[in-house]
């Protein structure tokens, strides 16, 4: 309603401003001549209609069969009106500076009422929207996991509602900074806080408070917060807060000063309310690094809490979760499915479990099968679908079996990974096969060992392509490229952890000498990977040829076919 209202007075000003410069800017509608060019269309008398403006010092004035308008000074001269006259001219004449006078009223009237219309489409209306506690229905029990974060906010929640805390002395916390991978529920845990607390929330993100004019940001910091106080006790959840929070700069473009004026303002603002006000504010973020300092320190987001992607308990709780509206058949794992769905986040699981209703319906299930799920697993790993009529020529099908075979192999001997099935049928992400595995062991810590045969693993295809090819790496293939691309990321990762380099300040130690360790780490795992293979040749070549017969190796047939070259090599 309120931008109809807008749009209406826009239009009229529009209007009322075109009309005002007709009237008051008349003479950019009219062609100027000279007085002497005047004078002769006078005598000749080809003036019909002429308007003296003697406050303005002009003639205005029309030609006989001629619709265009002229101007030019007015000599004032002695009987020179009379003379008009006798010429035939039709003749209006201002001397009290009326015109003048009515015309720089309207320019004024219209310049202020412009004036107004621009400060009412860039000020920001108060668009922030309170849920009542009423109907904020969710509680910490629709949250699947995560018991200690949830036990975290439960007792902060507690310290909100029972006034000992603060009869007692001690200050309740004024933000908590939720941090994690994205798509692991910061949001519907924001939710449950509120709902669980009782009390109204406001929901925003960094996005609400951009604006192409500086200073419209802090205002609108200002707004949330007194809409905040407003609907006092009151949760305000600021979710990517890294967009209005980043780390303040020397700035010398507007976008810069307008980020780092919100930044001021958002802290001015959290400095501002006290406990006693019962308003808690909470952000999400997955890139804590970037934060301003000021914006993490003690007093301000002074409770960090970390939500990592679900561990095996918190992925079955949500399995059960997403698929308690859906009919399941009993031969349904939900402990086997939590291996295959390892290092998912929480909406991936959820994604997860709509591909393998809607697989269930495709496929005429009365119920949803392990088949469906199996399905469903494979789409999301492959990144699409299997396809059904694609040709592949006998060689391009004889690499894609060993780069496959190669993969499994080196996965099964040196990673702790599971190898669930071996394919090499294309997918519609362009792939020309695929190796799925699943963790067997879910440790905690992550070990220098593990990543290392997982960076054997990624190369595991190319060095097998290599090998096949009488070791010569023009005729490997480009089908290893985003393997490639994934170890190079992995390498990194490696070489920060063994030296003990965080991440995210690698870079400073020079481009050039990081470029230089990832490269030597990459020469050294590859060596190592052909080494391995040429160990392994047999179980390779076995694996190939059963692919190249077969298209697709299960798991089981895979260790039948691992035990086999080993029994046959032994004896």
């Amino acid at each position: 309603m309120k931008k109809n209202v807008k749009t209406i007075i826009a239009i009229a000003l529009a209007l009322t401003l075109a009309v005002g410069l007709f009237f008051a800017f008349g003479n950019i509608f009219e062609e100027k001549v000279s007085y002497s060019e005047f004078t002769q269309q006078l005598e000749n008398e080809k003036i019909e209609k002429a308007y003296i403006d003697e406050v303005a010092g002009k003639i205005s004035y029309k030609l006989k069969n001629d619709t265009k308008s002229y101007y030019t000074a007015y000599p004032d001269s002695e009987n020179f009106k009379e003379h008009m006259l006798k010429k035939g001219v039709e003749l209006g004449i201002s001397n009290d500076g009326t015109f003048r006078s009515f015309s720089n009223a309207l320019t004024l009237i219209i310049s202020a009422m412009m004036l107004i219309l621009i400060i009412s489409f860039i000020r920001p209306s108060n668009k922030f929207k309170v849920i009542g506690k009423d109907n904020l229905k969710t509680t910490f029990a629709d949250v699947a996991g995560n018991d200690e974060v949830k036990d975290e906010l439960i007792r902060i929640s507690k310290m909100i509602k029972d006034d000992k805390f603060r009869q007692n002395g001690a200050k309740i916390p004024k933000g908590i900074l939720l941090q994690g991978p994205p798509g692991n529920g910061k949001t519907l845990l924001a939710r449950a806080f509120a709902g669980e607390t009782g009390v109204n929330m406001i929901a925003t993100t960094s996005g609400d408070f951009s604006s192409q004019f500086i200073g419209i940001g802090s205002m609108k910091i200002r707004q949330l917060f007194k809409a905040a106080k407003n609907n006092s006790p009151c949760v305000i959840f600021i979710d990517e807060i890294d967009g209005v929070g980043s780390k303040r700069m020397n700035a010398q473009q507007a976008a810069d000063k307008e980020m780092n004026t919100i930044l001021t303002a958002l802290l001015n603002e959290i400095d501002g309310f006290k406990s006693s006000d019962n308003i808690m504010v909470l952000a999400a973020t997955n890139r804590t690094d970037d934060l301003d300092d000021a914006l993490t320190r003690p007093g301000r987001f002074d409770r960090q809490i970390i939500i990592n992607k679900p561990d095996k308990k918190t992925r079955i709780e949500l399995l059960k979760k997403y698929t308690q509206d859906s009919a399941l058949a009993d031969n349904i794992d939900f402990n086997n499915l939590s291996l295959y769905t390892y290092g998912y986040s929480s909406a991936q699981i959820e994604a997860l479990c709509n591909e393998a209703v809607l697989t269930s319906i495709s496929n005429g299930h009365s119920v949803i099968e392990a088949e469906d799920f199996k399905t469903a697993v494979l789409k999301t790993d492959i990144k699409g679908s299997l396809k059904n009529n694609s040709f592949m020529t006998e060689e391009d099908r004889k690499i894609a079996a060993y780069h496959e075979a190669g993969h499994a192999v080196i996965a099964y001997y040196y990673t702790d990974k599971d190898v669930t099935t071996v394919s090499i049928r294309p997918t519609t992400s362009g792939a020309g096969g695929f190796t799925m595995t699943l963790n067997a062991n879910e440790n905690q810590f992550e070990t220098l060992g593990n990543i290392f045969g997982a960076l054997k693993e990624l190369y595991a295809g190319r060095a097998a392509e290599y090998i096949l090819k009488a070791e010569s790496l023009e005729d490997t293939t480009t089908g290893a490229a985003q393997d490639i691309t994934q170890a190079t990321k992995l390498a990194l990762n490696y070489i920060c952890l063994s030296e003990g380099i965080d991440l995210n300040v690698f870079g400073s130690y020079g481009v050039k000498e990081s470029l230089e360790k990832v490269k030597k780490l990459k020469e050294k795992v590859w060596l190592e990977t052909v080494e391995n293979e040429k160990a392994h040749w047999d179980k390779i070549e076995f694996l190939a040829h059963m692919l190249i017969e077969n298209e697709t190796v299960t798991g089981e047939e895979f260790r039948n076919i691992i035990s086999k070259a080993e029994n046959e090599f032994t004896s």
